[in-house]
């Protein structure tokens, strides 16, 4: 395999989203977009062979790799999580941001779907509630922190502070 068809690989395995041809250009350092299809082409030939378990799929002009249809269901459980919606993900960043806040607030800014992102969100364990008043106090749990590999629920917050003042 050559280093550029290596690097578009490394590039599209961890990117959590589709990479646009303009950005895998500049990654892989040719100006020919022409030239990123072609090795895009290449991988796709080379993920084809039946004993590999990887797809390369192109959504919109971006590149994606994801796992063959026909494996998802068996390897799906080694990914936890990755099936979150961008509405539980959105009410989660909340929780997390404000954490604790009461459910009431969470509904004022994310809308009644929250309730059910809440829910989700329990149910997976990276929220508790208690009981505070009319209301729910929502916390972020542990789990969220081991997932997230955070100490603090406060380190989330720095995190989102510094990435909002570096743009």
């Amino acid at each position: 395999m050559n280093e550029k068809l290596a690097r578009l690989e490394a590039a599209l395995f961890l990117s959590p989203e589709p990479v646009s041809v303009d950005t895998l250009s500049h990654i892989l350092g040719v100006g020919s977009k022409g030239y990123v299809r072609s090795l895009a082409e290449q991988l796709e030939e080379e993920l084809a062979q039946e004993h590999r378990g990887l797809t390369i799929r192109e959504v919109n002009g971006k590149y994606e790799l994801t796992v063959k249809r026909e494996l998802v269901e068996e390897v799906a459980h080694l990914a936890p999580h990755q099936d979150m919606s961008t509405g539980t993900l959105r009410t989660l960043s909340l929780v997390a941001y404000e954490h604790p806040i009461p459910q009431k607030r969470v509904i004022d800014i994310r809308g009644n779907r929250a309730y059910e992102h809440v829910k989700e969100l329990e149910r997976r364990g990276f929220v508790t509630s208690q009981k505070k008043g009319n209301s729910k106090q929502l916390h972020v749990t542990d789990e969220f922190l081991r997932y997230f590999g955070l100490d603090t629920a406060e380190e989330f917050k720095m995190h989102v502070d510094n990435n909002i003042t570096e743009e």
